[in-house]
């Protein structure tokens, strides 16, 4: 009688304290304000260098223009701009020349022949390739020949050669494959930035709740700490006052131990969240300080989000830019194709030539010659050729054929792999939150079993070890709560990845981040670039 009344008047205010946390975290769930409220207190992590404000959109603003891996892909989009360049530069006018100087000396054949001769003069001209096949070329050639013999030697020559393919490579699709190509590369390299863009968003949602997580878990690991530590100078006093064994001290004190060790692992998952989050945010260049404590200005949501199956599947099928990206790849396959087909055909090809000619013993005269047209060509042809088996357009055939089915089924096989990525997630957005809802019973049930346990250990019939265990559960089943609250706001992520939404929903255009940001590197950039620069210097290993 004498140890139960002990107790009654010991240990009430030991867990009036646990008592009035568990009411307040009801309340808290009736108001229906933030689910994490009453896991969002101040915590010492130790010493910082200042605080980081961040809003969830500020969060992804600031990872779209300073993220690293962005910026490789915002590079890529240029350099396809320049193959661009480069196929149109096919069909730029081309300015050729040369100066020829030519002494031969020969054994003499006739009395006409000369055995000595001296050959000089330039050419210069202009030619061009049109989209549609068509060449042409002009092209004026000032030759002067000295022989050993008087007879005339200079020669003004004006050329105009045209030529036009008639089966193989004629056509304005099939000249400017390459352009419309390289023009698909460029596009693909945008789509592929869109993409990137769209799953770094989702990598910032993720990060973002993930460090919500990490902070509310270690408020959980304190307050149970705090409860094993009441627990623990709840019990000394009872075994100095001979109420309870010793064994029971021991007990309490391995709780205390293993309390410590969570806040412990909860501190540094924090720590590693927040670094997780910096690195996509890239703080070199959006001016973070390392050491800086990111403090979460958004909470995470447990409203219901609702997202009819067949609108989110269209939307993905229509926005989703790596599948936009496969179809683009498939226009080029298609490119490829029928550049395949045109090369069966045999090589037909007509040209003209105009030319003319003024020739004269004296230099200029020969060009008042050309002026006058006294001496002229022209030339007509048809040039015709076909490999024997034509083999190897067979082949390239054959192959860009299988190419096409091949990248076709790709294709296929994406968009089924999206529609099952769309019902997945709005199947995981479901789960979660009736997970939220059971897991939410589960903890007020956990706190009204601790409470009836801490009754029973007043009078004395639990345990210390029981205590604990109850506490245990308790913990379990608000990390369970929290886990459900993040993996609801995570499906949701995941949802407006699958459908290609989060750039939208963030109004982020995709044009607005193709220019690189060519700033110079910051101070701790050259420093850690410098050992590279100087190995690049010297030559050697050794940096030095």
């Amino acid at each position: 009688m004498k140890r139960r009344l002990l107790l009654a008047l010991l240990l009430p205010a030991v867990f009036a304290l646990a008592a009035i946390g568990s009411a307040g975290a009801e309340q808290g769930k009736a108001s229906g304000e933030d689910p994490l409220a009453k896991y969002n207190r101040p915590l010492d992590l130790g010493p910082e260098k200042g605080e980081l404000k961040l809003t969830l959109k500020q969060a992804i603003e600031t990872a779209v223009r300073n993220n690293l891996g962005i910026e490789g892909y915002r590079y890529g989009v240029k350099a396809s701009e320049q193959d661009v360049v480069a196929e149109e530069a096919a069909f730029d006018h081309v300015f050729f020349a040369s100066i020829p100087f030519k002494r031969e000396r020969t054994m003499l054949e006739s009395a006409m022949t000369p055995s000595v001769y001296t050959k000089a003069g330039y050419t210069f001209g202009f030619k061009k390739r049109f989209r549609t096949g068509t060449y042409y070329q002009v092209q004026v050639t000032d030759e002067f020949t000295h022989y050993t013999m008087p007879v005339p030697g200079n020669r003004a020559t004006l050329m105009l050669t045209i030529a036009q393919p008639l089966m193989r490579n004629a056509g304005r699709r099939l000249n400017t494959a390459h352009l419309d190509m390289a023009r698909n590369n460029r596009e693909m390299a945008l789509l592929e930035l869109e993409n990137q863009l769209n799953d770094l968003v989702y990598q910032v949602t993720s990060a973002y709740w993930n460090l919500a997580l990490a902070r509310a878990s270690l408020e959980v690991a304190l307050n149970g700490q705090r409860l094993a530590e009441e627990l623990y100078r709840t019990t000394k006093n009872m075994v100095e006052s001979g109420v309870v064994k010793k064994l029971e001290l021991l007990r309490a004190e391995s709780g205390v131990a293993a309390r410590e060790d969570s806040v412990q692992l909860a501190r540094m998952n924090v720590k590693a969240a927040e670094d997780h989050l910096k690195m996509l945010l890239n703080p070199h260049r959006s001016g973070l300080i390392t050491d800086e404590r990111v403090v979460l200005l958004d909470s995470p949501t447990d409203e219901a989000v609702e997202c009819s199956f067949e609108e989110c599947v269209r939307r993905a099928l229509s926005d989703r830019p790596d599948l936009r990206k496969a179809r683009v790849g498939l226009v080029q396959r298609k490119i490829g194709l029928d550049v395949a087909l045109n090369q069966l055909k045999p090589k037909v090809d007509i040209s003209a030539v105009f030319a003319l000619t003024g020739i004269a013993a004296d230099y200029g005269d020969n060009w008042e010659g050309l002026g006058r047209a006294d001496y002229y060509t022209w030339q007509i042809g048809l040039d015709i050729e076909y490999p024997l088996g034509n083999r190897a357009a067979k082949a390239a055939l054959k192959k860009a054929e299988y190419e096409f089915r091949q990248t076709k089924m790709q294709v296929l096989g994406a968009e089924q792999g999206v529609m099952f990525q769309v019902r997945n997630a709005i199947r995981k957005v479901r789960t979660n939150l009736r997970r939220i809802r059971a897991a939410r019973i589960a903890t007020r049930l956990a706190e009204r079993s601790l409470r009836e346990e801490e009754e029973r250990y007043r009078v004395g019939q639990s345990t210390s070890i029981e205590v604990l265990r109850f506490q245990t559960d308790l913990i379990a089943a608000q990390t369970r709560e929290l886990q459900a609250i993040i993996d609801y706001n995570l499906a949701i992520a995941e949802l407006n990845k699958a459908r290609a939404s989060n750039l939208t929903d963030n109004r982020i255009d995709v044009e607005q981040f193709i220019e690189p940001r060519l700033d110079e590197p910051s101070w701790s950039e050259r420093e850690t670039y410098r050992p590279l620069l100087k190995l690049t210097k010297d030559g050697t290993g050794s940096g030095k």
